[in-house]
């Protein structure tokens, strides 16, 4: 009997080793679709830091340099160098080769950072991608979560509406009682067994 346990619990363990590895491959894939992506959100802010640093310069080289308007432009710059920080943290937490684990998450925002992700991509294809979270708080430390698995819930249902000509897709977080539930739809073709 204590062999049979101990080679459960071995097999176990290299099952959610496997999980995690298969989960870890299917965040990388994620990320290749989503480049395009990830470089326009990156690109918004490096652009206006460029663009307020050379404004911020010409000024400076004036006569008598308008110090409230430098410190606003300084404040931009700060503000796009966060946005382009937290996108390139938000990369990170998708690659991040991790087990899946139970964790306390807020899900409405965590669909709107992949939201976030998605957009460029959506644009790109000419599809429309809107998001109604909860009216209620979906925070709770009982659901899984992984970034790269929302992400690529809503490239699957783009490629689903890839040949259709009414081109959406809804995302709909519905909390009930202790439950949560993220809902993707989308116009594409209704598949039957």
């Amino acid at each position: 009997m204590l062999h049979e346990r101990r080679r459960r619990r071995l097999a176990e363990v290299e099952s959610r080793q496997r999980l995690a590895e298969l989960a870890h491959v299917n965040r990388y894939s994620t990320a290749g679709e989503l480049t395009t992506s990830i470089a326009h959100e990156l690109n918004q802010p490096l652009g206006s830091i460029l663009t307020n640093t050379e404004t911020a310069e010409l000024m400076l080289k004036g006569s008598s340099p308008n110090l409230d308007e430098v410190r606003e432009i300084l404040a931009d710059i700060r503000r796009d160098d966060q946005r382009a920080s937290e996108v390139i943290r938000r990369l990170r937490s998708v690659l991040k080769k991790t087990p899946f684990e139970v964790r306390d998450i807020d899900l409405n925002e965590t669909v709107r950072e992949a939201i976030g992700f998605m957009r460029a991509l959506a644009d790109g294809r000419a599809i429309a991608l809107m998001y109604a979270p909860a009216a209620t708080s979906c925070r709770s430390g009982r659901w899984r979560s992984t970034a790269a698995g929302r992400a690529q819930s809503i490239i699957n249902a783009m490629d689903a509406i890839s040949e259709v000509g009414k081109r959406e897709i809804d995302v709909t977080t519905i909390r009930s009682g202790a439950y949560a539930e993220i809902r993707i739809s989308d116009t594409g073709p209704v598949w039957r067994r």
